[in-house]
């Protein structure tokens, strides 16, 4: 609830009216601090919750190391797919174009869901391996989906997200 990502999905829900528990690795002002490592902890936090949103993610172009990058985008996704399972509260995960690998060519079929992934880059290769965990649990009955997101784009772009400096010219008219 305090990244880039999480921070726009907790304010559209609060300006639909709806009730948000926003969660966070550490304490932030407007979200709640919890060990996402510890499934008690986090099933705690979540009781009462009807619908969770996973957009917790490690980058390793933030720093992030290898097991910072399996912890955020393989086990939190399963952790939370095995409590939608257990205590019937929707789960939405926020996956990764990355797992789909290079985009394609100009002549090539557009990239739908039908497409194999095949990621190239550690964080590709998390990213599926957390939507496959994902999917696993929903295939065993939990209410889950997973949106594999492609080019999110706003104003407010973090200056580490790969787009931004196109985004910041567009902004200043500087590119048509």
């Amino acid at each position: 609830g305090r990244g880039w990502l999480g921070t726009a999905i907790v304010d559209a829900a609060r300006q639909r009216g709806l009730d948000v528990i926003a969660l966070a690795r550490t304490p932030t002002p407007g979200a709640r601090a919890v060990d996402l490592t510890n499934t008690r902890a986090l099933a705690a936090a979540l009781t009462g919750c009807t619908a969770v949103v996973n957009a917790a993610g490690a980058l390793p172009g933030r720093g992030d190391t290898d097991a910072d990058l399996v912890g955020a985008n393989v086990e939190l996704p399963e952790r939370l797919a095995v409590l939608a399972a257990a205590h019937g509260h929707r789960l939405v995960h926020v996956g990764s174009a990355a797992e789909y690998g290079p985009s394609p060519g100009p002549t090539d079929a557009l990239v739908d869901e039908e497409r194999e992934p095949a990621p190239v880059s550690p964080y590709g290769r998390t990213k599926l391996a957390g939507t496959e965990a994902v999917l696993a649990q929903r295939a065993a009955g939990a209410p889950a989906l997973v949106a594999r997101v492609f080019n999110l784009v706003d104003g407010d772009l973090p200056a580490t997200n790969p787009v931004h400096d196109l985004v910041t010219q567009v902004r200043a008219g500087l590119v048509a």
